[in-house]
């Protein structure tokens, strides 16, 4: 009986003090394993902050928890998640306040590729996303082939050998 009492009054001295941690939190919707443990420690004790992480497997299921009512300070979806939440309902986010970003320009540190390829999402379908997106990566689209398998005339024609499906198994990777 005086272990069980012992362990009851452990338990509830643990709830108590977890209870206690009155730091301010974020609330971060992350891809799964995006950032490690370790990370995340070091930015709540050096900022004396508390971050709480939900993990999240795919752009789909981001949506999703979005349009469930679940709040967050900060999202890591990709452009075109981000532009459907806000073409569907502009509530589920809040645009971007650029007067409280200082470590990053989107006048002048934008670079050109994305710069121009902003621009023209602005003026195809008049979705600026940096009204509600900081841009944080990134990267190029290469096509990756065998070179025993494609004949170099096919590859000469780009993209449009990803729909030789007749002639070669294509796959994707996202």
């Amino acid at each position: 009986m005086k272990r069980l009492f012992l362990v009851l009054i452990l338990f509830l001295f643990v709830q108590s003090v977890v209870a206690c941690d009155k730091r301010p939190e974020v609330k971060i919707l992350a891809p799964g394993e995006y950032m490690t443990e370790e990370t995340i420690k070091a930015f709540s004790k050096k900022h004396g902050i508390k971050v709480v992480i939900d993990e999240f497997a795919s752009n789909e299921e981001a949506i999703t928890f979005i349009k469930s009512g679940a709040e967050y300070d900060l999202i890591l979806p990709s452009e075109y998640a981000l532009e459907q939440l806000i073409v569907e309902n502009p509530e589920y986010l809040k645009k971007v306040d650029w007067n409280k970003i200082t470590t990053f320009n989107k006048e002048t540190d934008l670079s050109n590729g994305l710069d121009e390829l902003l621009n023209n999402l602005k003026v195809d379908s008049g979705f600026d996303l940096l009204e509600y997106g900081v841009p944080y990566f990134w990267g190029s689209v290469g096509l990756l082939y065998n070179s025993e398998v494609v004949a170099p005339e096919d590859v000469q024609q780009g993209w449009e050998l990803l729909r030789m499906g007749d002639k070669y198994n294509v796959a994707f990777y996202d």
